[in-house]
């Protein structure tokens, strides 16, 4: 039954809208509805695993660290719905962790939603728009994630599942959308097929004058960011870099609304432990990576979250969840034939 819910919420998460609703409470609606679904589906089910011990470390010291930031901050109503959001994100990963069925594949539903955002996304290029009743700006038609940066960013995190058959739309879509986010899935599902040392050199060669010939947009970009986001954040930081200035609150009314680093914004708001606790995740995933289609998705989440903001997305947050969740199997499979 979890399976088949959560196979449902990967379809129709990044698909569908309400009508009269401001899309950000329709997500968060959305989101918080889902996993009350997951709950209930996992009442009828029998579980299928247990969690390993290193994955409930990772969990419930995430939930210890915003638990602290909540009540040292007193809860204060933005980190209180920060944290209720992050404890929900939670709950799902342990019941699908738990109860989802490996052998039903994740990959197929979240195919079908992104080649369903492309198609409408191609109409609303074209002049037809028929879910929304106001067309978005010119340059900015993002289907139904709502602008175009955001679902570029939706694009970059499910290019790995098209393989190869899905790299010259994305590619195409970097160059005709001018966000250079895709480029780096694109690039390491590339790579990953690659079986060869002398194949991977000469790509890396091959990437590198990619990146000397795009030099300029790169450039543009990362001072945009840099001078709108990183630097502003950075700067609060250091004002309180032990604790934080709360999960989900801006310090500042200067830094803008999103920062385009989803790492900063969590230091942010957690501080010096939240770095800790990012450096944990990391030492205990970092030796298990291999170059297969599960933990390329999971690199170029990791990735983006360096230059996007994906996990601030509620939107995406079942895409994500799959991510994750298709990465950990992958890794205890891996274990096992080990």
């Amino acid at each position: 039954m979890v399976t088949r819910v959560f196979r449902l919420l990967l379809l129709f998460s990044p698909i569908c809208f309400g009508a009269d609703v401001f899309m950000d409470m329709f997500d968060i609606i959305f989101f918080r509805t889902g996993i009350i679904f997951l709950f209930t589906a996992s009442l009828f089910d029998k579980p299928k695993r247990e969690i390993p011990r290193e994955i409930m470390l990772i969990l419930a010291s995430l939930l210890i660290l915003s638990l602290a930031n909540l009540f040292i901050y007193t809860f204060h109503p933005n980190i209180l719905h920060e944290q209720m959001n992050l404890f929900l994100g939670v709950l799902g990963i342990c019941i699908l962790y738990i109860y989802l069925d490996e052998k039903q594949s994740l990959k197929k539903p979240i195919l079908w939603a992104g080649i369903i955002n492309l198609f409408y996304y191609t109409l609303q290029k074209i002049g037809f728009n028929p879910a929304f009743n106001q067309m978005p700006y010119i340059g900015q038609e993002g289907s139904f994630l709502g602008n175009q940066p955001r679902l570029m960013i939706y694009f970059a995190l499910i290019a790995p599942f098209f393989n190869l058959w899905g790299v010259i739309p994305a590619i195409f879509l970097g160059i005709f959308t001018q966000q250079i986010s895709i480029f780096s899935s694109v690039a390491l599902l590339l790579f990953s097929k690659l079986k060869f040392k002398r194949e991977r050199l000469e790509f890396i060669v091959l990437l590198i004058l990619a990146v000397i010939l795009l030099k300029d947009k790169i450039i543009q970009s990362l001072i945009y960011r840099f001078n709108f986001s990183w630097k502003p954040l950075l700067t609060v930081y250091f004002l309180r870099p032990l604790i934080g200035f709360g999960m989900g609150v801006r310090p500042t009314k200067e830094i803008v609304e999103v920062g385009y680093c989803s790492y900063l914004q969590f230091i942010i708001g957690t501080g010096f432990f939240g770095a800790l606790w990012f450096g944990y995740v990391f030492k205990v995933f970092y030796k298990k990576i291999r170059m297969n289609v599960e933990n390329v998705a999971m690199i170029s989440l990791a990735i983006l979250m360096l230059i996007e903001y994906p996990l601030e997305i509620v939107r995406l947050r079942y895409t994500i969840m799959g991510i994750i969740i298709m990465f950990l199997f992958k890794i205890k499979e891996n274990e096992k034939t080990v």
